[in-house]
């Protein structure tokens, strides 16, 4: 279906997982991957473009107006920077 997908001009996109490319090591906290590396089903399947994570990279910015309750989203006062998740530089090598 995804390879149909493709062919009618429609792009897949799927998170590949928390784990990155240590997802073989399952919940092991490999850095870097030592069983293989893999993503999750679909971000592995041929014609599926797999997406990582992020993170917001808020550093000393402020980024968030008090608010009080659960609305988190319209707390926000500005685009807030973001960093790769489960980012490492063993990973990268």
């Amino acid at each position: 279906m995804a390879q149909q997908a493709n062919a009618q001009g429609i792009t897949i996109v799927a998170a590949s997982g928390d784990g990155g490319a240590t997802d073989c090591d399952g919940d092991l906290g490999n850095f870097p991957a030592v069983l293989g590396l893999n993503v999750d089903v679909p971000a592995s399947l041929p014609y599926v473009t797999g997406v990582g994570g992020t993170e917001f990279n808020e550093g000393n910015g402020v980024y968030w107006q008090p608010k009080s309750g659960s609305d988190i989203v319209s707390s926000a006062l500005s685009y807030i920077p973001e960093m790769v998740w489960n980012g490492s530089q063993l990973e990268a090598s």
